[in-house]
């Protein structure tokens, strides 16, 4: 058998093992942070604790859309005030002489660049409401509210 998963007569396409699956979502987070988009670096807890993202990423938009400005800011406000949050949350957390602070520092120009040709301003914005409630690394919240907000 390969380890692709095919031959030997195994399916071609990946299955869940048999067993009841749980109803409604699926959080492998929710004992580290109940209610939260998680956090990387948590362990991988088997097939069954696989988040279905597009469901998760309809509920984050549920729950962070009331908290949003209204209007949206522009393109580069909104991108500004989410690298603000997340220098803060990294100061808050990790202090400012941390290496992720000062990588936030040193990327800063880039990373403004990238945020206005591939992130919303909606998706920017939910980014700086869920760094300023500490609810997860950067990474991770961008890449949550990206898919809760795409451009």
């Amino acid at each position: 058998m390969s380890c692709s998963g095919r031959g030997d007569g195994a399916p071609s396409e990946t299955q869940r093992p048999p067993g009841e699956r749980k109803r409604g979502r699926v959080n492998p987070f929710s004992d580290v942070v109940p209610d939260s988009i998680g956090q990387v670096g948590n362990q991988v807890r088997g097939i069954e604790a696989i988040p279905d993202y597009d469901d998760q990423a309809r509920e984050l938009r549920e729950r962070v859309q009331p908290m949003l400005p209204d209007p949206l800011p522009a393109q580069l406000a909104a991108c500004v005030t989410m690298l603000d949050a997340a220098r803060q949350y990294y100061d808050d957390t990790e202090g400012i002489y941390a290496l992720s602070t000062k990588t936030m520092v040193a990327t800063r120009s880039k990373d403004l660049a990238a945020c206005q040709e591939q992130t919303s301003p909606a998706a920017a914005s939910c980014v700086a409401v869920l760094m300023a409630k500490h609810e997860g690394e950067f990474p991770w919240v961008l890449d949550q509210c990206s898919r809760a907000f795409p451009q």
